[in-house]
């Protein structure tokens, strides 16, 4: 898998995307992007955000996915009312092209606390957004542990809690910085790297070429 940065290259600012799609000029931005679906996680951001919300007033949530499942969708969307929290929670639901990059232009931090992954597309745009990111180790990003871009955690409630304060008690350089170490890890994901990895692998498995060094065997 791989990510396309030139979709990146001249994304707008974040008042310019935030006025793009109808979000408030003075709020910072949690992104989430996904379908809504349970596999995703999407309730371990919700309920961290009920507990935290009040103290964090200058924080939203901003959450842009398809619903996969309406009654997961509705139970949520019950949560937030029940806590009077829809006014600080913007769904837009699918959004593509230049308006899935203002997503990512208008925030400040991208959550994913997904049950499973196997690469995780969104987490790589949001690197080459250059966005700090919280997921789960049910992802396979350690690197964002090796590279100091985010938070790597363990699937619990307690630990995506855990993971939002640290993240929403940096101060802004602090997480700019988390951010471009992220996109520093992804500029080896791009497809013009990987596209080429993958002809060789191509290559290797018709016998038309050797083992490429990043190719591991088990001798099991």
């Amino acid at each position: 898998n791989g990510v396309n940065l030139d979709e990146f290259k001249m994304i707008n600012n974040k008042d310019i995307s935030k006025a793009n799609l109808g979000l408030k000029k003075n709020k910072n931005y949690i992104l989430f992007l996904s379908r809504i679906h349970p596999k995703k996680g999407l309730e371990y951001l919700v309920h961290s955000w009920i507990k935290i919300a009040k103290k964090y007033y200058n924080w939203n949530l901003l959450i842009v996915g398809p619903v996969s499942d309406s009654k997961y969708f509705n139970d949520l969307q019950n949560e937030l009312k029940k806590y009077k929290l829809n006014d600080r929670v913007h769904f837009t639901g699918m959004l593509r092209g230049k308006k899935r990059i203002d997503s990512f232009s208008a925030s400040s931090l991208f959550v994913l606390p997904s049950h499973t992954e196997n690469f995780g597309i969104a987490i790589a745009e949001a690197f080459a957004a250059k966005l700090p990111v919280i997921t789960t180790k049910e992802t396979p990003w350690k690197e964002i542990e090796e590279h100091d871009a985010g938070w790597w955690v363990e699937l619990s409630l307690k630990n995506i809690n855990l993971a939002l304060i640290k993240a929403l008690s940096c101060n802004e350089l602090e997480l700019k910085k988390k951010g471009l170490n992220g996109f520093n890890l992804i500029k080896k994901y791009d497809w013009k790297y990987q596209s080429i990895k993958m002809k060789q692998v191509y290559e290797w498995v018709s016998g038309n070429g050797k083992k490429p060094e990043f190719i591991f065997l088990n001798s099991n």
